[in-house]
Formats: C-alpha cells, structure tokens, sequence
C-alpha cells in the first residue's frame, strides 16, 4: 500500500515537472528563462553576503537618486544590451521602512518593442546593505504601463555605487519583462547617514 503511495506521488511529481517544461518550451522562453535564472543566482549570491541593517540603528539611512534626463544603456540580467531609455527618481530608506519610486522609459528598444512602455518601481523594505562595497538592496512592488494597460509585480532592486558619478541599478522582479540592469545611471548614492 506504501509503495503504491510513493509510485502515485512520483508520478504525479513527473508529470508536473513534464507540464512545466512543455509550457516553457511553448512559450519559446527556455533559454532566456535558464539566462534569467543563472543571473538571478548570481545576483542572489551577492545579496546573501551583504549584512542585514542592525535591528536599532537609528541613524542608519540610504538614499539613491536619479534627476539626470539622459538616456541610459539598459541590459537583460546577463548584461546583453536591450535597449536605452530614461532612468529617475529615487529610493529612500529610513532603518528598514522604504519610500518613493524609481520609473524607467524605453527610449530606443533595440530587441523587442514590447518593451516600450513605463516600468515603475515603488520601494517598501530595505533587505540588506554593505556600507562598504556601497550597495544596497531594496524590495517593492512595480507597474508596466503600456497599451493604456497597467500590469502589476513585484521586485528587488539591487543599487551599487560606482564611484564615478553612477549608480548601477538590478532589477529583479517576479517578471521576466520587468527584469532589467542599468549599468551606469547618472545619480547619488548615499549609505549609512543621514540622506
């Protein structure tokens, strides 16, 4: 009777992973799936070795603003150049409580012009920070407007400072068309006082 049980859940389990698998495969999205996932691992990796803020630290602060109205190269999450676009606003962190938004404009998409449109990213929660690598990582929820549409989701953000004058901004979010890498972006970065 116990086996039975095993083989019934084996089976059950192949036969998910089989439906997966064919729906990816219909959608024609495997390989920039498997893209995605093995840049999401890698940007997972970086933010499990950044530290979680201090519990009481008041005077901790991060800012990260972008006022600069020049387009900006923007990339997939394996750095493959996708287009460019405006990059502004701000993310702004007061201990582990996050406000404002950042929006991003497709200006030129260079590989599919679905991606014209308005990203939008509004923080809630700083996740984890390292004063000195000049990183931070903050989480919220987004929109795409496109087509008089509003599509919702939700992200983490990854902001680096460059120390040239630009940040790098990562976003990863829960969809794959919401999924982007600003390398440079002209802006500020402050970590640690007050913003």
């Amino acid at each position: 009777m116990r086996l039975i049980k095993i083989r019934t859940l084996l089976l059950a389990l192949f036969i998910g992973f089989g439906a997966v698998f064919i729906a990816l495969g219909l959608l024609g999205e495997t390989s920039s799936v498997l893209a995605q996932g093995q840049a999401l691992s890698e940007q997972g990796n970086k933010a499990v070795q950044m530290q979680p803020p201090p519990p009481n630290d008041d005077d901790l602060k991060f800012v990260a603003y972008f006022t600069d109205d020049f387009s900006v190269e923007i990339t997939n999450l394996a750095g493959i150049a996708i287009g460019e676009g405006l990059h502004r606003g701000q993310a702004r962190c007061n201990k582990n409580t996050c406000s404002q938004k950042t929006e991003l404009d497709f200006t030129i998409p260079l590989t599919d012009p679905d991606y014209i449109g308005t990203y939008e990213y509004k923080f809630k929660q700083r996740v984890a920070f390292d004063p000195d690598e000049a990183s931070a990582v903050v989480a919220g929820t987004g929109t795409i407007s496109r087509r008089g549409q509003n599509e919702r989701f939700t992200f983490t953000a990854i902001f680096q400072d460059n120390r040239d004058g630009t940040v790098s901004a990562t976003y990863v979010a829960s969809r794959p068309d919401a999924s982007f890498r600003i390398p440079r972006s002209p802006g500020t970065f402050i970590i640690g006082g007050r913003p």
